[in-house]
């Protein structure tokens, strides 16, 4: 059946991206394989760009696929299915609460994703409960939920050509775990973001942006580089870490980067630091850094002689027009292994003004490392360089946990603004659960845009008020999801 949904998907349209929230769906697509990071990467390529539920709970982070799937649900040119397994049956190896994935079931049903129930749910009394709360969120819900648009100013590259060609055999750690990574820092950092999939799009939808994001997109056709020159040109901004442009249309290694001139830099080399283990084999070894040089807003809360840490895997770079803020401290060449290593010239965080735009470009994979070990001082990074190459200014400003998501919409048939927050902080708590958190902020609409009233998901009072230069500053409680809805007038 599964199988059936996927191949009428891409006979309409073969560059949708299928996505069914169904763990077996790997078990099923591959006869009983996909179990793992290592095994599921085998069968990516031959799958044709499928994201599902299995390979995402495989390589970690379960808590965050409902959130991913949603925002790619509302860019993709189909309508996506979605099982609602975990939501309904409180799956019992799942970290999530029915609470956190109810929610998000109903806004990616919202979205135009199609509800795909299967037989087991009718025998499951418990099960059809949460298969009830989270379909009757959507109707519940429809006056803020439908017909909305995203007015993000942010948007990160999911780039097909490159995870098939690419990634190849190792399409987990070469490029999935560094979107991904990169996908969870922006929310953990209170970004309002898109994703753009499944390549690079015209510079007309480029300009909508004021910051892209490219997490290793190592193939770039000369169509996609030229619309990236003209928006950088053109005052639009980039925020870009690993490979770019470096390789050609079948995934093969050309060098340096065709996309140099926009860097402010040459690649002149690739390394991936590893050490020996007991059983003779290599892992990657993680102890590299970068060690901070100078003072810049775009390392705000870092001091001149810091040390950030940095993937094993570096590119090896030689400026140009750009500037380093930060060497490169690699591992010790000797045994014992541990401690600082040598530091060497090429830089590790680089700035370029190309044009009216400006670019920041990372030669490492912060992405992966924060995947994989969420180190605070790597979402401190990029946390920073998106606000200072947001001006300091973002449409959207909140003060919060790092668990707190959100989303930014428009309404334009009631002419108003609706900001969504998720609370992801309990993955221990049941529906019934109380204890909501705070949350302030500060929301920049365009300047033709008078509020006049702030309302809420539960229809309770919010502090807010206009400031001089029309900012509106709120702040409301969260209790796993929140509606803020800006009427304007």
């Amino acid at each position: 059946f599964r199988q059936a949904l996927v191949k009428h998907t891409h006979q309409n349209n073969p560059d949708a991206l299928a996505m069914i929230n169904c763990g077996g769906f790997l078990q099923t697509y591959c006869g009983g394989g996909g179990t793992s990071p290592e095994e599921t990467a085998e069968f990516i390529p031959d799958m044709d760009g499928l994201l599902t539920e299995a390979q995402i709970r495989c390589s970690g982070q379960p808590i965050w696929h409902a959130s991913e799937n949603a925002l790619f649900a509302d860019h993709l040119p189909f309508r996506p299915w979605v099982h609602v397994e975990y939501g309904a049956g409180g799956w019992p190896f799942s970290s999530v609460s029915q609470a956190e994935l109810i929610v998000k079931t109903g806004m990616l049903v919202a979205r135009g994703a199609r509800p795909a129930l299967f037989n087991y749910h009718l025998r499951n009394p418990r099960g059809m409960e949460g298969v009830k709360k989270a379909f009757s969120l959507v109707a519940d819900n429809e006056d803020i939920l439908e017909n909305t648009k995203s007015v993000a100013e942010v948007a990160v590259v999911f780039h097909r050509p490159t995870a098939r060609l690419y990634g190849r055999d190792k399409i987990t750690e070469r490029y999935e775990w560094c979107f991904r990574g990169m996908h969870h820092a922006l929310a953990s950092c209170h970004t309002c973001f898109d994703v753009l999939y499944p390549r690079i799009p015209e510079l007309d939808k480029l300009k909508n942006f004021r910051l892209i994001v490219l997490p290793s997109v190592a193939i770039l056709s000369d169509a996609e580089q030229e619309a990236i020159r003209h928006y950088v040109r053109e005052g639009g901004n980039l925020l870009v870490t690993g490979e770019i442009a470096t390789h050609d249309s079948l995934g093969n290694l050309i060098g340096n980067s065709g996309l140099s001139d926009v860097l402010g830099c040459h690649i002149t080399g690739r390394a991936e630091h590893t050490i020996t283990i007991a059983s003779g084999g290599f892992r990657p070894y993680a102890h590299c850094y970068a060690h901070v040089l100078d003072r810049h807003p775009a390392l705000s809360g870092f001091e001149v002689g810091d040390y950030i840490p940095l993937s094993a895997w570096l590119l090896d770079v030689e400026l140009t027009t750009g500037k380093s803020l930060a060497s490169t401290i690699r591992p010790p060449d000797h045994p014992p292994m541990v401690g600082l290593g040598p530091e060497v010239s090429f830089p590790s965080i680089l700035l370029n003004q190309f044009g009216k735009g400006r670019v920041v470009y990372l030669p490492s994979l912060p992405g992966r490392v924060y995947f994989e070990y969420e180190l605070p001082d790597v979402l401190m990074l990029i946390s920073s360089i998106v606000r200072w190459l947001l001006d300091g200014k973002p449409t959207v400003q909140l003060e919060g946990p790092c668990t707190v998501e959100m989303s930014l919409r428009w309404q334009e048939h009631k002419e108003r603004y609706i900001l969504h927050l998720i609370d992801w902080s309990g993955s221990l708590k049941t529906l019934g659960d109380s204890g909501p958190i705070t949350v302030s902020g500060i929301v920049r609409l365009p300047e033709r845009f008078q509020v006049a009233d702030v309302g809420t998901l539960d229809g309770k009072p919010v502090s807010w008020n206009q400031r001089d230069d029309g900012s509106i500053q709120f702040e409301a409680p969260v209790n796993k999801w929140q509606a803020l809805v800006f009427q304007t007038g």
